[in-house]
C-alpha cells in the first residue's frame, strides 16, 4: 500500500511539473518582432550575440552543458530526500536514498573536478602559445 501511495505522489509531481505548469498563461508575442526581441534578451543577459567565434561558440555551450548538469543534481538530490522522506523507518529505502544522495555528491564532485583540469590546461596552453 505504501508504494502505491509513493507511485501517485511521484506520478502527481510530474504531471503538475511537467504537463501543468508549462501550460500557464503566458502574454502574445508579435512574431514579426521574434529575432529583435531574443537578440534583446541575450544581449540583457550578458552574452554577445553577434558573436561567431568557435571559441565563443564552445564556452557557451559548456556552461549551457554545466548548468544541465546542475538542474540533474538538484533533481537527484530532491528525490533522493524525497525517498528517504517516504521510507519511514524501512533501511533499505533509507539505503538507498543515502547510495543515491552519495552518487549524486559524487557525480557533481567529478563534474567540477574535470571542468577546473580542463580550464586549467586551456588556460595554461595559451599563456604558452600567446607568449610565444
Amino acid at each position: 500500500m505504501k508504494k502505491n501511495k509513493f507511485k501517485k505522489i511521484l506520478i502527481s509531481f510530474f504531471i503538475f511539473f511537467f504537463l501543468i505548469l508549462p501550460l500557464a498563461p503566458v502574454g502574445a508575442v508579435n512574431l514579426s518582432d521574434w529575432d529583435a526581441m531574443l537578440g534583446g534578451v541575450g544581449f540583457d543577459a550578458g552574452y554577445n550575440t553577434g558573436q561567431s567565434d568557435p571559441i565563443a561558440l564552445a564556452g557557451t555551450i559548456i556552461k549551457l552543458l554545466l548548468s544541465l548538469l546542475g538542474v540533474v543534481f538538484l533533481a537527484l538530490m530532491i528525490f533522493g530526500g524525497f525517498k528517504w522522506m517516504m521510507a519511514q523507518g524501512n533501511e533499505t529505502q533509507v539505503s538507498d536514498a543515502k547510495n543515491l544522495i552519495k552518487a549524486a555528491i559524487i557525480g557533481i564532485v567529478i563534474v567540477f573536478a574535470a571542468y577546473a583540469i580542463s580550464y586549467f590546461v586551456v588556460e595554461a596552453l595559451t599563456k604558452t602559445t600567446i607568449n610565444l
